[in-house]
């Protein structure tokens, strides 16, 4: 069974270890959607040798291992070690972003602290040998970690291409369109018809599509340009960049990333993280077992009493979307509206208790295992907050989307599908980013019923067969090989 260390003196546990091959940190930062992904990087990196410590909140770790699935999926790769660090949370807090924002971003500091002790000890006192830290990039405070110990950072971007480029743009938006400030929420509100032509590899997208928008006002807004200006000043000091992307997926971008890029610098697109099986019928990785919430597998059974191709599969992500009860209900009677059959992922929590619902054509449960949800030939269409783990899953599974994205990324990812693969479509209401009964029915029945919703069918089906056959495992193994091949090199030179 895997060990998780919840300790701050994991130094022994690192030890144990290090003569299986060069050690990787891999550090995420501490939400699930950003976990996934690195999670199944880290089982690819195990898969090739490397000894890989996998550092977290304590939290996440103690979610990760009472989680069933998670549990079992820990048994098949020794080379992943788990380590829990603090991050100034109780046992029985909630450590919802969306609940505290603020006391979430103070964590982040704690964390910061915590993980300057873990490599005082293990590097500083014990002299283990760590070949690299790959981290999110949202964590730049591991680039200064990492330069204190000399220590070579591989930044993860868990994002697609296309929000890394609107991301580096930022200098030159303010060039462009000076008039246009990307991290102030009104435009997002007012900027519906304005259009930035000036973005590598995306010749024009809407400002309110744009990857920056934030929920929490000003101080989440600060948060969100000090983040992005911090990537855009460090970009020169990581070792390489992993992107969690598929140039097939994004061909136009990905022709531009010497533009953008420093001209010596070194990147892998390693996407989709995904668990194998979805790649190759060959293959047994069935999840990436890093999952902080029990999946409920009877879900799958109910799918099967389903007609073809008729289910809606509503998650909005491992966050709370609701602004109030009062949305909740506008939603909720949408979806009764429009007499669609559904399978509702939604997480209860101590500000929106789980809605009440009494129908006999849908299903309300708290997590599922969606990979298998999304394969299920019962699902005609999956209602999403566009996050990029789910964009990538719903077009690898071919199921056509209803993209209500509320902050960051997700309103690009949605753009991306709607209007780039146009595999969908988004609410009609997005704009004011809360939604009316009215137009969720109707975007339910355009998207499930008729005439159109074969049409985003097959569109859908098209773009997973191109997927597929572009990101083939054998295509993937060549990046994976390259990238262990400079870890390797990294331990071997320093």
């Amino acid at each position: 069974m895997r060990r998780a260390t919840m300790d701050l003196s994991p130094s022994v546990h690192f030890a144990a270890s290090a003569a299986a091959g060069a050690r990787v940190i891999v550090v995420p930062y501490p939400l699930q959607g950003h976990i996934t992904p690195l999670m199944q990087l880290s089982k690819l990196m195990a898969s090739q040798g490397l000894s890989v410590s996998f550092v977290t909140s304590r939290y996440c770790i103690s979610k990760i291992t009472s989680s069933k699935q998670s549990f079992s999926a820990h048994q098949i790769f020794p080379g992943i070690d788990l380590v829990g660090i603090d991050d100034g949370y109780g046992g029985s807090e909630d450590h919802d972003l969306m609940i505290n924002p603020e006391k979430f971003l103070e964590s982040l500091e704690l964390l910061h602290l915590s993980f300057v002790k873990l490599l005082d000890r293990t590097v500083g006192e014990e002299g283990i040998r760590i070949a690299c830290i790959i981290s999110d990039s949202f964590l730049p405070w591991t680039q200064d970690v990492a330069n204190q110990w000399s220590i070579p950072r591989i930044c993860f971007w868990p994002n697609s291409l296309s929000v890394f480029s609107c991301s580096m743009s930022i200098p030159s938006l303010a060039v462009s369109s000076p008039a246009l400030n990307p991290f102030n929420a009104r435009v997002y509100e007012t900027s519906n018809g304005e259009f930035v032509t000036s973005i590598p590899g995306i010749p024009e997208i809407r400002a309110c599509m744009l990857p920056f928008h934030t929920l929490g006002g000003e101080r989440s807004e600060a948060w969100m340009r000090h983040q992005i200006e911090t990537q855009i000043q460090q970009i020169n000091e990581y070792k390489a960049i992993i992107f969690n992307a598929s140039p097939c997926l994004e061909p136009e971008v990905h022709a531009c990333m010497k533009e953008l890029l420093p001209s010596d610098k070194v990147f892998y697109t390693l996407g989709p993280l995904v668990p194998s099986s979805i790649l190759s019928s060959e293959s047994d990785d069935q999840g990436t077992g890093s999952s902080m919430f029990d999946e409920d597998e009877a879900c799958v059974e109910w799918l099967d009493t389903q007609s073809p191709h008729s289910v809606l599969y509503i998650s909005l992500g491992s966050l709370i979307t609701f602004y109030d009860e009062a949305e909740l209900q506008e939603f909720t009677s949408g979806l009764l509206d429009s007499k669609q059959p559904f399978l509702w992922v939604f997480r209860p929590s101590a500000l929106l208790p789980t809605p009440r619902m009494e129908c006999s054509f849908g299903k309300i449960i708290e997590w599922a295992p969606q990979l298998r949800v999304l394969a299920h030939n019962a699902v005609g269409g999956f209602l999403t907050h566009c996050g990029w783990n789910s964009t990538l899953e719903s077009l690898l599974m071919g199921v056509p989307v209803l993209g209500w994205p509320q902050m960051l990324d997700q309103t690009t990812n949605c753009w991306f599908l709607t209007e780039k693969l146009k595999v969908g479509l988004r609410l009609e209401s997005m704009q004011s980013k809360k939604v009316d009964h009215k137009s969720l029915e109707n975007s339910i029945r355009r998207l499930m019923v008729g005439e159109e919703a074969k049409l985003f069918r097959a569109r859908a089906n098209e773009v997973r067969d191109m997927a597929k056959e572009a990101c083939t495992q054998s295509s993937l193994s060549s990046v994976l090989e390259s990238l262990v091949s400079t870890i390797v090199s990294l331990n071997h030179t320093k």
